[in-house]
């Protein structure tokens, strides 16, 4: 049965959505979790798994990256009580634009009370003049948990293409009962200068947004290993606090440096979602 706070949700057909658009829903039936409805155009899709405590959903895109006028949107719906896991097969490849077309993806996601999105895809991978633009805007009930995690890299780095696309612009926005509690923006421009100039010895960057009651013990304790660290050790990784959470930033040479980094201080976060959706891949 599908749970009545659930019942409501707007219907989505894949037929008359955009190239590109994808929506899922997640509830908590029988104390375990449950994908209730999943649909995807072209070239976005999706794969969804169940894992006990929570549902694992995969993005991916079809043609292997993101062209100039690629526009992805994917609305996430967590029911009360109900816990998902969100990321992506690979990281996301976005290919260069002649005309200086933007390719753009966009996430809209609702928590119900007591519920839990983690939203963990791969690091952005930007070739050579490429245009990227991301939006990620969660809304969350009371009592209602978050991470949002996003990434980027300095492009094909083995063919010498360090940090050289044209923009990056990401923007990730938290938010409980329509008040903000969050926003984390990062936009690296070619137009403002030399890109690779402005970010010496680092090849890769992610920032973590941590908020919520079944967040709060992990926040303390990624407050707690940045706060032990010396802070000329590498990579270089920083924390704040923040009304209900923790922000969490890392910089390395490597997006595997990046990413080690992030296991390591987010690892309290496995129990939360029915394992490490990272161990499968090592």
């Amino acid at each position: 049965m599908i749970p009545a706070a659930m019942a409501q949700l707007p219907s989505f057909a894949v037929d008359d959505a955009a190239p590109g658009h994808g929506r899922v829903a997640v509830a908590r039936v029988e104390d375990q979790a449950a994908i209730i409805s999943c649909a995807a155009t072209s070239p976005l899709k999706l794969i969804c798994q169940r894992r006990g405590a929570a549902a694992w959903i995969y993005a991916a895109s079809f043609g292997g990256g993101l062209m100039p006028g690629d526009d992805l949107a994917l609305t996430i719906d967590v029911g009360p009580h109900a816990r998902a896991f969100v990321t992506s097969q690979s990281a996301t490849k976005v290919f260069r634009s002649d005309d200086g077309g933007e390719a753009r993806s966009r996430i809209d996601a609702r928590v119900g009370a007591a519920g839990l999105l983690a939203l963990w895809p791969d690091p952005v991978a930007c070739f050579a003049d490429a245009r990227f633009a991301n939006r990620v805007r969660v809304d969350l009930a009371a009592h209602a948990s978050a991470l949002v995690v996003d990434a980027v890299t300095g492009g094909r780095l083995a063919r010498g293409e360090r940090w050289s696309f044209a923009r990056y612009a990401a923007r990730i926005e938290l938010r409980r009962d329509g008040a903000p509690l969050a926003i984390e923006a990062l936009t690296l421009d070619r137009a403002d200068g030399d890109i690779g100039a402005r970010l010496p010895g680092c090849g890769a960057y992610a920032s973590a947004l941590l908020v919520g009651p079944l967040l709060r013990d992990l926040a303390g304790e990624v407050l707690a290993l940045v706060g032990a660290r010396d802070p000329a050790e590498r990579p270089y990784v920083s924390a704040s606090p923040l009304a209900d959470g923790c922000a969490l930033r890392v910089a390395a040479e490597s997006a595997e440096a990046v990413h080690a980094a992030l296991r390591r201080h987010l690892a309290a976060l496995a129990p939360l979602i029915g394992g490490d959706p990272w161990s499968h891949r090592h």
